[in-house]
């Protein structure tokens, strides 16, 4: 590992917006982990998502529904469930999880939540090839203060995004007060 937590708790304080904060947090999640393959990943933004002709939205958004799908993925379903970080070997068999997943690159799966206001809003995760080792503890351990850090930081921008997109009203009106109340204000 060439980058730590702390840098990658910066990182995330220094994100602008979402789609910096996937641009440039995703690779060094990656190397943090040692994974084949990183993301971060905002649902409705995901939801959101086109693609360049009707055919091809079409097969996004079913392999979409399937990644998501409580049902069909067991680590789908341990997160929204527990709202907690958990890796493929925790909740299922190497052949069962080959059969959910046949993607040689996604052998090995760790993901873990991103939460605003008590909903899951999204999702963090890491992959690797089978031969490379499989996830630890500690990696989930470690997944876990970044999902806090992304969590907060979530949070905190959306909370200042809606804020910013809705007026704000006075508590008070001022046209029923006089000069003298004003000066109060």
């Amino acid at each position: 590992m060439t980058i730590s937590l702390k840098l990658l708790f910066e990182g995330i304080q220094q994100a602008e917006d979402e789609d910096g904060l996937r641009l440039q947090l995703a690779p060094q999640i990656g190397e943090y982990f040692a994974a084949k393959r990183a993301g971060i990943f905002f649902f409705d933004q995901l939801l959101a998502t086109g693609a360049a002709s009707p055919v091809e939205n079409q097969k996004f958004q079913t392999v979409l529904n399937l990644v998501l799908s409580l049902e069909h993925n067991p680590v789908t379903r341990y997160i929204a469930e527990r709202h907690t970080p958990v890796h493929e070997g925790l909740v299922t068999t190497p052949k069962a999880w080959k059969l959910i997943c046949p993607r040689p690159d996604h052998w090995h799966v760790m993901a873990g939540p991103i939460v605003d206001r008590g909903q899951l809003v999204g999702s963090v995760g890491c992959t690797r090839e089978k031969s490379m080792p499989a996830f630890d503890t500690q990696n989930l351990a470690d997944l876990s203060a970044v999902c806090l850090h992304l969590s907060a930081w979530t949070a905190s921008v959306r909370l200042t995004r809606s804020t910013i997109s809705q007026p704000q009203h006075q508590s008070v009106s001022t046209s029923r007060l006089t000069p003298r109340d004003t000066n109060y204000l």
